[in-house]
């Protein structure tokens, strides 16, 4: 539940399982206002095609005027199993408002399926593949890379569609991943 202190929304670091099925999941609300700052919240979609956002759907009241910060919380967002959409800060960002996104972690599991991260902030978030074993980033299969669309596969079956919120290329570096 968010809470206000002083002229700022502060959410509280959330827990989330979606348990099976495909789920519908956003760590902070529907909407940002003006002062907002996401929870450090821990998503799980388990089984499933999942639609998980780390903080909120939208960004702004179309009505009104930015005048404080948005930031995006440091989520730790894992899809399980299923083709899962995934963001870790936000889904749309209104015309005229700023944000900062949060320094997220997308964890992939062996069976992953066919996910697609929306929003990858390149230089900040990072890729989870520890389960994986893989020691470097030779031991992954990257194509596209330096395009506004990446794809990291993992092997024959599972793999993820790296995108940026505002369509810019990314450039995937080891310091991109988490390695076991």
């Amino acid at each position: 539940m968010p809470e206000r202190s002083g002229g700022t929304w502060a959410v509280t670091n959330d827990i989330l399982d979606g348990g099976r099925g495909g789920d519908y999941i956003q760590g902070d609300g529907g909407a940002f206002l003006e002062g907002s700052v996401g929870g450090k919240d821990r998503i799980l979609g388990q089984s499933g095609n999942d639609w998980l956002v780390g903080d909120a759907q939208f960004v702004g009241d179309p009505t009104t005027q930015q005048t404080g910060p948005i930031e995006g919380g440091d989520d730790w967002i894992e899809g399980g199993t299923g083709n899962d959409q995934i963001w870790g800060d936000f889904v749309e960002i209104r015309p005229g408002f700023v944000t900062a996104g949060g320094n997220d972690t997308f964890v992939f599991t062996k069976h992953s399926g066919v996910d697609t991260i929306f929003d990858f902030e390149d230089g900040k978030d990072r890729v989870d593949v520890r389960s994986y074993s893989f020691d470097t980033i030779d031991d992954l299969i990257i194509t596209n890379n330096g395009t506004s669309a990446v794809t990291v596969a993992f092997d024959a079956n599972d793999r993820v569609f790296v995108q940026a919120l505002d369509g810019n290329p990314i450039t995937l570096t080891v310091t991109d991943f988490f390695f076991a």
